[in-house]
């Protein structure tokens, strides 16, 4: 499944005096571990079935417990919790399946590395390792191994409200990126500038300096993105 992000609704159905807050959450708890997409899919390991969901249940209830579904979570904010929480996702068609029992339809992978704007697309350009070693000057190289499209509309978070990339760019951090035909940003545990200007009364030493390496380094991903448009080899 591709297009559009949008933004997921569903139900928290509990038993248990939850605020609206809190229900916001449960709903973010869900959404943000992988075990559901950020499109809302995700495959039932018993009866390896995938399923859209609709609702989620929170609930000390142990007749709604399936497998799966029994959790670790003690409370809520400050809401402290005696029994067994079970979390349970329901599709459309009133399908159960455990939380730990579903992974997400659509996978997303950890990247770090600069996204960037390059020939009216958005482009990323980093690694989807950790660089065990440490390195002078940008982290981020134009030499990165990876170099791909992907799309302008994003989330922060799995679910929540889709953004434009552009306000935001170029900018180098860890993110989460969906395997699908158009990738999109799904997730972005952390952020920040790249190759701008740094800011007056600036006094970390050697910002300026790293700026303008990062500067070159940004224009080197340009002409790569460049000479992939031109199906030619890019000098490196």
């Amino acid at each position: 499944m591709t297009g559009a992000l949008r933004k997921m609704t569903f139900e928290v159905e509990t038993e248990l005096e939850l605020t609206d807050d809190q229900k916001e959450r449960v709903a973010a708890m869900v959404m943000g571990n992988g075990q559901v997409d950020h499109r809302g899919g995700y495959v039932d390991e018993v009866t390896g079935q995938t399923h859209q969901l609709s609702k989620v249940h929170f609930t000390c209830n142990p007749d709604m417990a399936v497998y799966g579904s029994d959790t670790t979570i003690c409370g809520v904010d400050g809401m402290q919790l005696d029994k067994t929480v079970h979390v349970v996702l329901e599709d459309g068609a009133g399908n159960r399946t455990g939380l730990k029992a579903a992974s997400g339809k659509i996978k997303a992978s950890w990247h770090f590395g600069v996204l960037f704007e390059a020939d009216g697309g958005v482009w990323f350009s980093g690694r989807d390792n950790v660089d065990g070693g440490s390195r002078e000057g940008p982290q981020t190289t134009a030499a990165s191994p990876i170099l791909r499209r992907v799309a302008d509309s994003f989330t922060d978070r799995p679910g929540t409200e889709p953004m434009s990339l552009r306000e935001h760019l170029p900018a180098e951090g860890e993110f989460w990126i969906s395997d699908e035909d158009e990738p999109h940003v799904v997730s972005v545990p952390w952020w920040g500038s790249y190759a701008d200007e740094p800011e007056a009364g600036d006094t970390y030493p050697g910002r300026s300096e790293l700026r303008a390496a990062e500067q070159a380094e940004l224009e080197g991903m340009v002409e790569r993105v460049r000479a992939l448009d031109a199906d030619i080899s890019p000098v490196m």
